[in-house]
């Protein structure tokens, strides 16, 4: 059975869902246009830098394993990551094509994201909404303090909550960046399901997910893949979006058989999928089209 590709009866249950708060995205590096070359420019420049004496030198995730264990620093490669970010450009969030000016101007209570900036609660603090940001503790490093915990506290539309999968920018330790920190974070999230606030969960498991900006090559997607595949099995929401960037093949031929073979596993792993190849800005100028004709806009 081929893959279901988005449809207009699909369109209708996704604006339905997010006038009703029932859709959670997930943001990959793909939603801000120079996260996808950053990865991997980033790696390439480390592998040269640093002498990496292996073929896989623009997988940023193994080049940053090989930099923590030559220095002898759990956080080397984070905090060299960070200095990366630090250089790249602010998107401008008063222009109405913005990805992520879009993505805040949705009436929607969480936002999940697995890159380490706050651009998405800069976004949202520029559309007056007063964001809660919030991170993931899988090392017992972290502080147990979290908004998400707060007796009382419910994301709604005014007072959002931005839950940082894969660790903050701001808080170095909580960043997973190199492939042994996926490896365990994998491991810690399935030994205790506690580690994700159930706030989160119930977002998971009972909102249609969209999933914008990723690559099913990448560290970041694989391991995601991973630990939703679970609350897949067990999710009350029968719609779910993944916006994935085109593989990397050398000519169209050979990126559409990876595309069908992308497909496939999509299908093998939940018939609930909706796929997209669209770039991201164009699938999200086609939510904000979709929402601002779908009559639930204010």
């Amino acid at each position: 059975m081929p893959v279901k590709r988005i449809q207009a009866t699909d369109w209708e249950v996704l604006m339905k869902r997010i006038k009703d708060g029932r859709c959670t995205p997930f943001l990959g590096a793909g939603v801000y246009s120079e996260g996808p070359s950053l990865r991997s420019a980033v790696a390439k420049k480390w592998a040269t830098e640093y002498n990496y004496p292996f073929a896989d030198s623009d997988d940023v995730a193994r080049v940053a394993r090989f930099l923590n264990v030559e220095y002898g620093d759990a956080e080397y490669a984070s905090g060299k990551y960070v200095e990366e970010l630090g250089k790249l450009p602010t998107p401008n969030f008063d222009d109405p094509n913005e990805p992520y000016n879009i993505l805040a101007k949705l009436p929607l209570p969480i936002y999940v994201t697995t890159n380490y900036d706050d651009m998405m609660e800069r976004a949202l603090r520029k559309n007056q909404r007063d964001v809660k940001p919030d991170l993931c503790k899988w090392v017992k490093s972290l502080e147990d303090t979290s908004p998400l915990a707060e007796q009382g506290f419910q994301p709604n539309v005014a007072n959002p909550s931005v839950f940082h999968l894969y660790g903050y920018t701001q808080t170095q330790q909580s960043m997973i960046i190199s492939e042994d920190d996926y490896i365990q974070f994998l491991i810690n999230v399935s030994k205790d399901q506690e580690l994700i606030p159930k706030r989160i969960q119930q977002a998971i498991t009972g909102t249609s997910l969209m999933l914008l900006g990723y690559s099913l090559e990448d560290w970041d997607f694989r391991i995601l893949f991973h630990f939703l595949a679970g609350y897949l099995k067990n999710s009350t929401s029968k719609t779910h979006v993944a916006v994935q960037l085109s593989p990397s093949a050398s000519t169209d031929d050979l990126k559409q058989r990876a595309q069908a073979f992308f497909d496939k596993y999509f299908e093998s792993k939940s018939p609930d999928i909706r796929v997209s190849w669209e770039t991201t800005p164009k699938f999200v100028a086609m939510l904000r089209d979709s929402w601002q004709k779908s009559g639930y806009a204010t």
